[in-house]
C-alpha cells in the first residue's frame, strides 16, 4: 500500500476496508443488524431522550446558576423555540429522519448558551436602564448566533440528503432559538424587574 501522503492513499485504504468487510460478511451483517435495531430503538425513544436532555441541562444550569428562577429564564426561551421549530417543520414540510433527529438535543445544548450569557450579564453587570438589548452582551449573542446559523446553514447545501436535512433543521432551530433569546428573554427580564 502507498504511504499516507497526499490523497493517493484514500482509494487503497477504502479498497482494503471493502476487502475486510467482504472477508467478514457474517460479522458485517450482524453489526449492520445491531445498528438498524439501535436506530429504530432510538427513534422510538426520541421523546424520552429529549426529555432526559432537558432534565440534564436544567440540573447543570441550576448547579452553576444556583437559582431556579435564573435557570428557568435560560430554559424557557429554548423550550419555546423547540416547540416553534417543531411547528415550523410541519408547516415547511421538513421531516425528521435518522440523520437529523440528533439536531434536537444539539439545539437544546447549543441553545442555552446565549441565555446563560444574558442571565450572567443581568446578574453581574445589569444595565442602568434594565434593557439588556443595549449591551455588548446582546450584540455578542447576536454575532455568535448568526455565525452558528451560517455554519449549520452550509450543511443544508450538502448533496448528501441526510446531511442536508440536518443542516435545514439546525438552521431553522438556531434561528428560532436566537430570536427567542433576543426577544423573549429580555421581555422576561423586564417582567422580573417590574414584579
Amino acid at each position: 500500500m502507498a504511504p499516507a501522503t497526499g490523497t493517493g492513499w484514500i482509494a487503497p485504504t477504502l479498497a482494503s476496508w471493502v476487502r475486510l468487510v467482504l472477508r467478514h460478511r457474517k460479522l458485517t451483517i450482524a453489526i449492520g443488524l445491531v445498528a438498524v435495531v439501535l436506530c429504530l430503538r432510538y427513534a422510538g425513544q426520541n421523546l424520552r431522550i429529549n426529555t432526559d436532555a432537558l432534565i440534564m441541562v436544567s440540573v447543570i444550569l441550576w448547579i452553576f446558576l444556583r437559582s431556579v428562577a435564573e435557570s428557568l429564564l435560560v430554559i424557557v426561551p429554548v423550550v419555546l423555540a423547540a416547540a416553534v421549530t417543531a411547528a415550523l417543520t410541519v408547516l415547511l414540510g421538513l421531516q425528521f429522519n435518522f440523520a437529523n433527529i440528533i439536531a434536537l438535543p444539539l439545539l437544546l445544548g447549543v441553545g442555552v448558551d446565549s441565555g446563560i450569557h444574558m442571565v450572567h450579564r443581568m446578574r453581574t453587570e445589569p444595565p442602568v436602564d434594565g434593557r439588556i438589548l443595549n449591551t455588548s452582551t446582546s450584540r455578542a449573542v447576536l454575532a455568535s448566533g448568526l455565525t452558528t446559523i451560517a455554519s449549520f446553514g452550509n450543511l443544508a447545501f450538502s448533496t448528501h440528503l441526510g446531511m442536508a436535512s440536518m443542516g435545514q433543521l439546525l438552521t431553522l432551530g438556531m434561528l428560532v432559538t436566537l430570536v427567542a433569546t433576543l426577544i423573549l428573554l429580555p421581555a422576561l427580564f423586564m417582567l422580573r424587574i417590574t414584579v
